[in-house]
């Protein structure tokens, strides 16, 4: 038996493509190897339906496979979608495309993670801070059931690092920062890139997948004291498409990261 891992792998990307089997072949080897994961869904208003960018039906359906599996899920608001959740439109029934969106957003965010995918260089500690509070009230009034905080990340794409990465320290278990300079697009982080972390998790992006780079950022965030998740999204394709076999050489690669830490 391994010890727990501080480390967890988000895999985003999953869409109308992909298939039950695709999702239960990667839960289970993430069992097996007892890697922590959590599957990302990409919410936009313009792109829903496309490769990456699932339909509010489709994220139901992925989130109902998940939930039965025990296995986190995030939702990763893009564009628009994000912007929104800095203004009153966020209340509105069609705020995140469609109806379904909107309840898959409010089931996520009830106990799980939102990204608020905002432009580089525009998201800020106090951005996130308006963004969880009014997606509270969203939840709590959606379900009747109050609750205080959502727990939002961040995606940080502009600027050097290392960043002044500022959290309230009453903040810290509900906002976190996705250091991320690719944005989707398998561009790599470079060693020299890492930055120095902070004083709680973090995760790190940018053209991850089955490569030696992946074991490489595994081991530095393992030496963390906080730990973090990767996150990765291109590298993890073929033909556009989720590829189960490359999650789980993701997880074996981690695995190993953690065996050797």
């Amino acid at each position: 038996m391994t010890t727990p891992s501080k480390l967890s792998v988000t895999f985003t990307g999953a869409d109308n493509r992909t298939l039950i089997d695709d999702l239960t072949q990667v839960i289970d080897a993430a069992r097996k190897l007892e890697v922590p994961i959590e599957f990302g869904l990409l919410c936009s208003t313009s792109r829903a339906g496309e490769e990456r960018y699932p339909t509010g039906h489709a994220a139901r359906h992925i989130l109902r496979i998940c939930r039965s599996e025990s296995v986190p899920v995030a939702v990763h608001l893009c564009g628009a979608a994000a912007h929104v959740t800095l203004s009153e439109q966020c209340f509105e029934r069609d705020a995140f495309g469609t109806p379904e969106w909107r309840d898959v957003l409010v089931d996520v965010a009830s106990s799980g993670r939102v990204q608020v995918n905002l432009p580089p260089g525009t998201a800020s500690a106090a951005d996130l801070y308006e963004a969880q509070s009014r997606l509270a009230v969203m939840v709590s009034t959606t379900t009747g059931v109050p609750i205080r905080h959502v727990k939002i990340i961040g995606q940080h794409r502009a600027g050097p690092w290392p960043m002044p990465l500022h959290v309230h320290a009453e903040h810290k278990h509900v906002v976190s920062w996705l250091l991320d300079r690719s944005g989707g697009r398998g561009v790599p982080v470079s060693g020299d890139e890492i930055p120095l972390l902070p004083d709680f998790p973090v995760g790190i992006a940018g053209g991850l997948g089955p490569n030696c780079m992946t074991g490489d950022v595994a081991a530095y965030l393992l030496r963390s004291t906080h730990g973090g998740w990767l996150d990765m999204e291109s590298q993890i394709r073929t033909g556009g498409k989720l590829d189960p076999a490359k999650c789980v050489d993701v997880l074996n690669r981690v695995a190993l990261a953690r065996d050797l830490a």
